[in-house]
This record gives structure tokens, sequence and C-alpha cells, in this order.
């Protein structure tokens, strides 16, 4: 018996397969036929019409990428004879485009099945239609796609009467008219800007329908109105006929313009027609009402493809510079910790020796030199810890036009600035910001001080400010040489300059940066060559924040707190309580680098302290058996870090909890921050000078 168990009493069902493909014939009979089917093959779909006539198969198999007449004509032609109207088509065809299925089954398809071939699987899918299975459209797909699929045979019928030259005058011009439309269309693709669009659309739809006027108006954006005329100085026309012009009508057409339902405006069409002419007229009119719908949203969609790009460039341009920002900011982070500890000990001893010298020796000299040299070296460190993000963040709210007023009048204090005009120009009500006010005066100052570099010989500086968008913004205005093209996307690098000569970092502009996008905002930039820059600090308003420094949605701040941020550790400004006095008290000294060590333990012993020093928290929590008043403890230690030895000692030994003093010269985490809060400790940031120690320990034992 065969493999689908016909019985041998009964003939095996008849499959016809129209392919021009011989070795696509040859596989799909040799995989029908070992399952007990008879195959019969077509060559092309003229062929295939007439074996299905006279074959009568039980199931028609249909390439559509048929030779001459396609496949989709194939079917159409079957259906139309009721002697295999029935009889289930199924397309086997290499067409796997998004839409193809549909295209298929609503031309007539009963199935639809992809190339290649699966030779596993043709037997059980062939048999499945032969019991009945059928493939349909979704009804609100199924007008779509017959729309398309009319549209693909007049245009092909069109064109195969032009070719075969069987057809009369009349169809002749339309397939020439046709051919015009579709130029015009064509000529669009590049076309953006939906105005300009339709001018040139419609002027060449007038010549191609010869039309007397074309007029189009859109609902987005409303109001807008294109408005094209023929040739009004020629006689009446019809492209689609030559009767004479005696007795022709004027007729308008108003088509709406949709787009998969959603209607974009309409169309007005005025024309000058023969008797009879106007259903013709008015069908094309119809379809190239349409076709304009199409262009209008395509440009559309490209307009904003074009513009999400664009953003998208400058977004993933942002996040390389700031994934470059933090990658290189860890890194300064990691070096200038490296670097506090030996500039402590430089600047420290520095200071000693000069203190234990006296005046007029000339060793003060060198010594005083060697401590100018540290405190520029130190400088430079901060710059960089700044650079990498890693210190305190204090916003509060704040009103920026008092900020920038401020910035500005500290600024014009500075000598040699007697051929500069400032513009001040401020918007009143400016809304509050909150930031971290020293930190935005930095920006500030760094842009000003940028501008009046680029102006050596004079000039003017505007300062502007604005809300727009929910942002407060401010812009600097020079008028000095500008930035060349090649360094605008350079010059937020960091230790990048322009500058022929200078003495920092180059770190002014990264900071900046940093510095504005830890506040969420930006800084744009814009600028030619010998007509100056524009620089522009954007920072978002937030709600529920007022100049007053009140927050409208919660209770107020207390002073010098931010709602929902622990308050940075505590640090000691000098004040005026005399000289530190440490006479009796017994201090402990926890640092590993041993010239830091050493430094401390001179500055507390010369105060009157008895100082114990060891290199780790292991060594201390042993020493701490004996009487301790004071302990001084760097953050980093090797084995348990500064933190972990504060909790322990708070543990074994609560009253030294209250005398503990922690300093460091790295990075100062918020974990750091919120623990210091917490415990209400004190931490010095080396390097220090000795009266910053001083002042620091009083504190403690207070």
């Amino acid at each position: 018996m065969p493999r689908h168990g016909f019985p041998h009493d009964r003939p095996s069902p008849k499959i016809l397969y129209i392919e021009d493909n011989a070795e696509n014939r040859m596989l799909a009979r040799a995989v029908l036929e070992a399952a007990g089917y008879t195959v019969v093959e077509a060559e092309d779909g003229l062929a295939g019409i007439e074996a299905a006539i006279r074959e009568d198969p039980a199931l028609i198999l249909l390439d559509i990428n048929l030779p001459g007449v396609n496949g989709y004509e194939v079917v159409a032609v079957l259906k139309s004879f009721p002697a295999v109207s029935t009889t289930p088509v199924i397309a086997l065809t290499a067409y796997a485009m998004d839409g193809d299925r549909q295209r298929t089954l609503v031309a007539g398809c009963d199935g639809y099945l992809q190339k290649p071939i699966d030779v596993d699987t043709l037997p059980r899918q062939v048999a499945e239609f032969l019991e009945g299975k059928r493939e349909r459209v979704e009804e609100r797909e199924e007008g779509v796609y017959l729309r398309e699929l009319n549209q693909r045979l007049v245009y092909r019928l069109v064109n195969q009467v032009e070719n075969l030259k069987r057809l009369n005058d009349h169809f002749v011009r339309r397939a020439g008219q046709l051919e015009d439309l579709h130029r015009v269309f064509q000529d669009m693709t590049s076309e953006l800007e939906v105005r300009t669009l339709l001018e040139r659309l419609l002027a060449g739809l007038v010549r191609a329908l010869g039309t007397t006027r074309l007029t189009v108006e859109l609902s987005e954006p409303a109001g807008l109105r294109v408005t094209v005329r023929g040739d009004e100085g020629g006689h009446p026309r019809s492209m689609l006929r030559n009767e004479p012009a005696e007795d022709w009508n004027e007729v308008e057409w108003t088509i709406p313009l949709m787009i998969r339902g959603r209607p974009l405006g309409l169309m007005r069409a005025h024309h000058v027609l023969p008797p009879g002419a106007k259903a013709d007229e008015e069908n094309l009119v119809k379809i190239v009402a349409n076709q304009v719908a199409t262009a209008v949203e395509n440009s559309r969609l490209y307009a904003d493809v074009t513009r999400k790009m664009a953003e998208l460039k400058q977004a993933q341009a942002q996040l390389i510079q700031s994934t470059k920002l933090a990658a290189i900011g860890e890194l300064v982070a990691n070096i200038a910790h490296e670097l506090n500890n030996p500039l402590t000990s430089v600047l420290g001893f520095a200071s000693y020796l000069i203190g234990a010298l006296k005046p007029g020796d000339p060793m003060r000299e060198e010594l005083t030199l060697i401590q100018q040299e540290a405190v520029r070296a130190r400088d430079i460190v901060r710059d960089l810890l700044q650079f990498s993000r890693q210190s305190q963040f204090r916003p509060e709210p704040a009103d920026l036009n008092a900020v920038v007023e401020q910035t500005v009048a500290m600024v014009r204090r500075q000598a040699g600035l007697e051929h500069v005009v400032f513009y001040e120009i401020y918007a009143p009500d400016l809304p509050a910001v909150e930031v971290d006010v020293p930190r935005i005066k930095q920006v500030f100052v760094n842009l000003i001080n940028n501008a009046l570099h680029a102006m050596p010989d004079g000039g003017s500086v505007t300062i502007h400010s604005a809300a727009a968008d929910g942002f407060v913004q401010v812009e600097f205005a020079d008028t000095g040489t500008g930035i060349a093209p090649g360094h605008l996307d350079r010059i937020f690098e960091p230790f990048f300059t322009t500058k022929p000569d200078v003495s920092g970092t180059g770190l002014g502009l990264s900071v900046s940066l940093g510095i504005v996008q830890s506040h969420d905002g930006t800084i744009e930039v814009k600028s030619e060559l010998g007509k100056g820059s524009t620089f522009t600090v954007k920072l978002p308003i937030k709600a529920g924040v007022h100049s007053d420094g009140a927050n409208r949605s919660g209770p107020q701040a207390g002073a010098g707190s931010t709602p929902g941020r622990a308050s940075p550790a505590a640090t000691l400004a000098p004040t005026s309580d005399g000289p530190v006095s440490l006479s009796g008290l017994r201090i402990l000294v926890v640092e590993d680098d041993r010239p830091v060590q050493d430094l401390v333990r001179a500055y507390l012993e010369a105060a009157g302290g008895t100082t114990v020093g060891v290199p780790n928290a292991d060594e201390a929590l042993k020493r701490l058996d004996g009487a301790v008043d004071l302990i001084v403890s760097d953050l980093y230690l090797p084995g348990m870090d500064g933190l972990t030895f504060y909790r322990e000692v708070s543990a074994r030994h609560p009253a030294l909890r209250r005398r503990f003093l922690l300093m460091t010269g790295g990075l100062v985490t918020e974990a750091v921050q919120a623990f210091m809060a917490e415990a209400n400790g004190k931490l010095l940031r080396k390097p220090f000078s000795r009266e910053e120690l001083l002042e620091v320990v009083r504190d403690v034992l207070r």
C-alpha cells in the first residue's frame, strides 16, 4: 500500500505543479510520488491553466514568480473557470518578504508554502490541504492587500498591453500617463521637507494629469496648503481623450488623503473634461491622491528618522564622552590618592622645618620654595580629584541669577580687564534650581576665564539667563578668536588645551562638564573662527524647589542639609581659640605610610602630646589595652580599613568612639560620607598643614 494509505481500487490523488524551474519540479515529483501521489507538471502559467482544465487535478501547487503570466494572474484565471474554481490552489514560492503570504491568499490561493521545498513535511502539508485545510487573510488586512494586489495587476496589465501593442490609443496614452506619474513620485524619494515635496510633486502631477489646478491642504502641520496651477493659457485637454474641446465641462473633486485609515488632509483637483471622461479621470485622481498621501507620510517618517538618528548620534557621543571621563576619572582619582601621601610629607616637613628655623636663616628661602611648589602640586591634585567627581556633593535651592552675578562680580575685580566689556542680561522670575553653588560657580568662572583668554586684545562677554523646556540656561558669549572646527569635538577631553602657554592642567572644561553632568545638565558650545564662541549651561528645573531654600512638597530642610541626602562629614574651619595644647594626651597614630606617620607624630608631639605609631589596624587594636586618649587613623589601611577599625574600636572601647579622627588622600565615596555623618565623625583631607591638623584635633577633643 502507498505511504499515505490510498486504497488500491481508488486512483491516487493527482497533483498539478506549475513551476518554471526544472530542478524544483523534479524534486517535488520525487517526494510526492514516493508518498503515493500522481504528479502532473507545467512549465509556465498558460500551460498550467490548460493542464488544470485538461487533467482536473485534486490540488494545484503554483509558483508565483512565473515568466509571462505570473502566479497572481494564473490563480485569478483558474478561479474564473467553474470546473476548477473549487480546486485548492497552494502557492509554493520563494517569496518570503513581509506581506507576501497575505498577497498570495488575497489573490485567490488557498494556502501558502515557502521554498526551498521541505521534503519531510511537503507530503503531510499536501494531505492537509486535500483534507480541507484552507488559509485565509484576516478581514482587517484583506482590503489593504487587495488594493495593493489590484494596483500591481493594473500596472502589469498596462505594461503588457504597451509592450505587445494590442490595445488602442486610449490605453497607450494611459500607460504613458502612468509612467509620468510614476516618474513624478520616484523623483520625490530624496525630498524631506513637506512643503518643498508638495510643490515639486504637484507641479509634476499637473503636467502628467492635464489638470488645471491641484491643491493639497494638510491637517498636520495645521494650515499647510500648497496650490499649483496648470497652463491656463492653453486649450482644455484630457490626457485620456482627444475629442474636440466643444462642450467640455469643468469639474472639481475633493478627495481625502488617508494613510492606514488616518486622515492627513485633502486634495482638490480641478479639471476641464470631455463628455464621458469623468469616471476615468476621477478614478485616476483617487489613485494619485493615495500616492500623494503615501509620499507625504514617507517624507514625515524619513524626516523623523533623520532627526532621531541625529539625536541618537549625539546621545552616543555624550555617552562615549561620559564613559571616557568616568574611566579617566577613576584612574586620576587613584593616582591622586598615591600622590597625596608623599605630598603630605613634603609639604608638612617643609612647613615644619621653616617653623623651626630662625628668621634670616639662608635655608628658609629654599624651604619656602619647596613649600610653594608642594602647595601648587596639591592644588593640581585637588583639580584631579574634582575632575574625578569624587568630592562631596552639596546641592541646595538657589537663584541662578544671583549665582551668576556674584561670579561675574568676583571675576571683574581681576586686574587687566580694562578693555573687556561685560553685558549681563538676566531673565526676571527665573525658576530656582538645586545646585552645589561652589561647584557651579567654578563652572562659570572657568567659562568666563576661557572667554577672557580668547580676547587678549579686549572685547565683550555677554551673559544671558533664561528658562525654557524644563531647564534654566546661562549663555556665555564672547567676541574672541573662536575655536577651530577640528577642536570643537575635543575641547571637553581631559588634558586637551588650545592655549599655547598653559600653567594649569588642561582640565577646566572637563571638570566643568563633569560638574554640570552631575547636576543632570548639559553644556553646549557654538563657535566660529574670528567671531567668538558661545557656551550654554543648561540645568534642570526640579518641582518643589524655590529660591528661598524651602521645599514646598515637604517639610523645610534644616540648615546646611538637603532632603533625602545625608549631611556630609563635618569639617573644621580654623578658629581663634588660641594655640592647641595636647599636653598629657596619649595619642595612637595608625598610618601605613611611614613618612606621613612620622609627620603626624611630629606635629602632635610639638603640641605636647605623647604618640605611638603603628602601620595597621590589627597592631592598633593590640595597643588599645593600654590608656589611649585619641586615635588618628588613615582611612585606607592595609588589611582592615579605617571604617572597620572604627567599628571595632567603638564596640570594644565605647569611650573612644568620639575621640577618633580619620584622614585620607584618596576617594571619599558616598558610603564613607554617609557613615561619617551617622557617626558624627571627623575626616581630614591630605595633604594638610600643621594648623589644619591641630584645629581638627581640637574639634574632636571638644
